[in-house]
C-alpha cells in the first residue's frame, strides 16, 4: 500500500510535457498544471500562444503565464515526496550532501559550505536560501 501510494504521489508530480519533476508548476484555468518553463518554451515555438496537450482548443498567451497560479499542492506534494528520497550531492563540490538551494539557481543545489561559497558576491545577497528539499514561493 505504502508503495502505491508513492507511486501516485511520484506520478503527480511530473510535468506532461518535459516528463521531469515540475519546477514551478503553475495551473491553468482548464486545471491542468505545467512547469512555467515549458509553458514558456512551448508558446514561445508557436506564436506566443500555449495550447494544453490535455485539453484541445484550450490556449494561453505567453504574457500571461507568469500570472498564472502556482499550484501549491503540487508544490506541497514535491516537498513531501523530496523529503522522502535519499541525500542529493552537492551541485559544486560533487563530494557533499546538500544542504540548501536558492529561489534564483535553477537545479543547482548546495552543501552548506558552497552554498556560503558561490552566494558570498554582493551581486548574489538577493537569492532566498531555502532547505535542499524546499521549493522557493513566490
Amino acid at each position: 500500500m505504502a508503495a502505491e501510494n508513492q507511486d501516485t504521489i511520484e506520478d503527480s508530480i511530473i510535468c506532461y510535457i518535459c516528463h521531469r519533476v515540475y519546477d514551478d508548476p503553475r495551473i491553468l484555468p482548464c486545471s491542468h498544471t505545467y512547469c512555467r518553463k515549458c509553458l514558456e518554451e512551448t508558446a514561445l515555438a508557436n506564436k506566443d500562444q500555449f495550447e494544453c496537450p490535455l485539453h484541445e482548443g484550450f490556449t494561453v498567451s505567453k504574457n500571461t503565464i507568469e500570472s498564472l497560479p502556482i499550484n501549491r499542492i503540487i508544490r506541497h506534494l514535491i516537498n513531501i515526496y523530496g523529503s522522502r528520497q535519499s541525500p542529493i550531492e552537492c551541485s559544486n563540490c560533487h563530494s557533499a550532501v546538500s544542504e540548501y538551494r536558492c529561489d534564483k539557481c535553477e537545479n543547482e543545489t548546495f552543501c552548506s559550505k558552497c552554498y556560503q561559497t558561490v552566494h558570498k558576491p554582493p551581486v548574489m545577497q538577493k537569492h532566498q536560501q531555502m532547505s535542499a528539499n524546499e521549493t522557493a514561493l513566490k
